[in-house]
C-alpha cells in the first residue's frame, strides 16, 4: 500500500527506509519506490521524487542499500504541478530545518580542495 500524503505521512514526520528501493513504471513514467516505516510504525510504499533522492544520496551516500534503517524528514508543500495545485512530498535529512538546506552540515567535497589551493598559494 502506498503512503497517503497528509494521512499516513505528514510534514515533520520521520520515516525510516526499509529497503533499497526499486524502479517501477507509474502513471507519469518511472518511479523510485521504497518500502518505509511511517512515524506510526506502519510499513508502506513511498515514491521518492528527484529532490528526495538527491537529499537521501547527500545524506547517506550513493548506494541505496546503505539507506536501509536510515531516517528522513517529511515535508509536504502545495505546489503548482501541470497547472493544478497539489501536495508534493519532499524528504530531507532528519536535522534539516528547511527545504533550502536539505542536508545541514554537509561536507562540501570542494571545500578541502579550496583550502589546499589556498595553502599552496601562501
Amino acid at each position: 500500500k502506498f503512503a497517503v500524503k497528509g494521512e499516513d505521512v505528514k510534514s515533520g514526520d520521520l520515516i525510516t527506509i526499509l529497503d533499497e528501493g526499486k524502479k517501477i513504471q507509474g502513471n507519469y513514467g518511472e518511479q523510485n519506490v521504497f518500502k518505509i516505516k511511517t512515524a506510526r510504525s506502519d510499513e508502506m510504499l513511498l515514491s521518492f521524487n528527484q529532490y528526495s533522492l538527491n537529499a537521501t544520496i547527500d545524506s547517506y551516500g550513493e548506494e541505496s542499500s546503505e539507506w536501509i534503517g536510515k531516517q528522513m524528514k517529511v515535508w509536504i508543500k502545495e505546489e503548482n504541478v501541470s497547472g493544478k495545485f497539489r501536495d508534493v512530498l519532499y524528504l530531507t535529512h532528519p536535522s534539516a530545518e528547511s527545504l533550502k538546506n536539505p542536508v545541514p552540515n554537509k561536507v562540501d567535497p570542494n571545500a578541502e580542495l579550496d583550502t589546499l589551493a589556498n595553502e599552496e598559494a601562501i
